[in-house]
């Protein structure tokens, strides 16, 4: 980082001042964007494994947030 850069986002800002374009910038700013959240991606991705196994209520699960009691008491899904 050059002089004056004091983390990621000032990163970013000085590079925009550079005249490198804005895919280099915006590429930037995602690589910057991941490794910040880089930990809670990874939580997010292991609870999602835990509860996907394939099946169709795993999924409605996934996507909806609720439960499989929650699915079957409004009438569940048939596979």
């Amino acid at each position: 980082m050059g002089a004056g850069v004091n983390g990621p986002e000032d990163a970013v800002t000085a590079d925009a001042g550079r005249g490198d374009g804005q895919d280099r910038l915006f590429g930037d700013a995602v690589k910057i964007y991941m490794e910040l959240k880089r930990e809670e991606i990874r939580r997010g991705v292991i609870d999602a494994m835990k509860v996907l196994d394939g099946s169709l209520k795993a999924d409605v699960m996934a996507l909806t947030g609720m439960t499989a009691e929650e699915i079957d008491a409004v009438g569940g899904i048939e596979e």
